[in-house]
């Protein structure tokens, strides 16, 4: 586990370099497919430290691996879901727009995952609705709107039943 996670933050750390950028990604979209349940509770955590970091490439990028790794580990994922939730509400507020989108684009993978055609529970349906709804009562404009588009993506986010 402990050679594991060095390989993840070197991987990370090369996210920034754009001469690196694609070969880097791939390597972590391997690790993700290659992890074992007990190493994705250690990838997530690296995930959330790099969601903030300072350059918008590479908080856009850890949220789109977080997308890979829960499409790769959706049952192992799913118990982390409320706390990945929260990380992805919270950078909707981030300045960049670029790490705005891919916040709501991985909000609508979630929901197609997690509440396929309507049938999750309400319990998991409220995991997505409650931050949602908390985000669109924030001073910050361009949160609230991408808030409001997270809530707007009907057909993937199967919670107006609520």
């Amino acid at each position: 586990m402990i050679e594991l996670k060095q390989r993840i933050l070197i991987a990370l750390s090369k996210l920034a370099n754009r001469d690196a950028h694609q070969i880097t990604v791939e390597d972590l979209e391997k690790i993700i497919q290659a992890l074992s349940n007990d190493g994705v509770s250690m990838l997530l955590n690296c995930l959330y430290d790099t969601m903030n970091d300072s350059k918008p490439a590479v908080k856009k990028e850890s949220i789109q691996l977080l997308a890979v790794l829960c499409t790769a580990r959706t049952d192992s994922v799913a118990t982390h879901l409320t706390k990945i939730i929260a990380h992805i509400v919270k950078r909707l507020k981030d300045s960049d727009s670029q790490v705005r989108e891919a916040c709501c684009d991985i909000v609508g993978s979630l929901s197609a995952l997690y509440l396929k055609g309507g049938g999750g529970s309400d319990g998991v349906a409220s995991l997505f609705v409650k931050p949602l709804f908390e985000m669109i009562d924030e001073s910050n404009k361009a949160a609230q709107g991408k808030a409001t588009v997270c809530m707007a993506l009907g057909d993937r986010l199967f919670i107006w039943r609520i």
